[in-house]
């Protein structure tokens, strides 16, 4: 899917004008693309905290492409 950008205010703008200072906009790009492309897997940032609970959860999605990594699994 496409990138969706919302429609900014005029304060929203002038607050990150305020906090960009110290990143730059390709680091956050970079440090959000990993996050995005975990979400498109369907798995939460909190599976990937902690990735033994909430495995049945995953089970019931549509096996990934780690499919084989569940099947050893007594659970």
């Amino acid at each position: 899917g496409g990138v969706r950008r919302r429609k900014e205010t005029l304060q929203s703008q002038v607050v990150r004008h305020r906090t960009r200072l110290w990143t730059s906009n390709t680091t956050r790009r970079r440090q959000n693309n990993g996050a995005r492309s975990r979400r498109r897997r369907g798995a939460t940032a909190s599976d990937i905290l902690h990735p033994r609970e909430g495995e049945h959860r995953r089970q019931l999605r549509s096996p990934g492409r780690n499919d084989s990594r569940w099947q050893g699994e007594a659970r």
